[in-house]
């Protein structure tokens, strides 16, 4: 059986930035085995920073959690 993995990206998170090399560790490590697609997240004002200090404070939330040697810019 083959299964399928779909990485739902949304363009402005921080968290999609600082996954990437687990994306990418993931298809070098099941090439051949698994099926990796990606998608982009479609999301409503809801899900979005209301101004860019609410979008910088998390970019520096993920870079911290991440430990991060340097911080994503807005």
């Amino acid at each position: 059986m083959r299964i399928t993995v779909t990485y739902y990206l949304d363009v402005i998170s921080s968290w999609c930035f600082f996954a990437e090399p687990a994306w990418a560790e993931l298809k070098k490590r099941y090439e051949g085995k698994v099926d990796f697609r990606w998608k982009i997240a479609l999301l409503d004002k809801t899900g979005l920073p209301t101004s860019q200090e609410e979008e910088e404070w998390f970019y520096r939330r993920s870079g911290t959690i991440m430990r991060s040697p340097f911080m994503l810019s807005s």
